[in-house]
């Protein structure tokens, strides 16, 4: 895939289509469409030797397609997926990784946000986004590592 470029956005270019890049082997990154639409966060993921660990769940429509292109590049389970925060483009995927079997990870500090600012924002999602949130739990990391 390309990004489309459309303007500057903070010193940065403007990503119009969503671009997969491997960037070394078993090792991809994916540049999410920030315009006309935001579509979530950037992610990443890693093959490894008997399951894959995806970076971030990102939106729960994100999470399919993310899911999708995976299976383009390997049928080995996807067993974990680490929230770097709270934020609903970063981890209100989750639910869609367990529903496969996967563990949603954290680091413990991270905690008290997805009590409570994370779940505040599930929950205001199913309101603003029924269409994607509204026959979905949220669904918090649930192993938390201390550092």
């Amino acid at each position: 895939m390309v990004i489309g470029i459309t303007g500057w956005a903070r010193g940065w270019l403007v990503a119009t289509e969503t671009n997969i890049s491997k960037l070394a082997p078993g090792i991809f990154f994916r540049k999410a469409k920030t315009e006309p639409v935001f579509t979530g966060c950037n992610q990443g993921w890693v093959i490894f030797k008997d399951f894959v660990l995806v970076i971030d769940a990102n939106f729960p429509g994100q999470a399919d397609e993310v899911i999708k292109t995976i299976r383009k590049y390997t049928d080995k389970p996807i067993r974990y997926v680490f929230d770097t925060h709270h934020h609903g483009d970063h981890a209100d995927g989750n639910i869609k990784y367990t529903q496969i079997g996967a563990t949603a990870i954290a680091a413990e500090r991270s905690r008290p946000l997805f009590d409570t600012k994370g779940n505040d924002g599930f929950e205001l999602a199913k309101y603003e986004r029924p269409e994607e949130y509204s026959k979905l739990k949220y669904e918090k990391s649930s192993v938390y590592f201390p550092h």
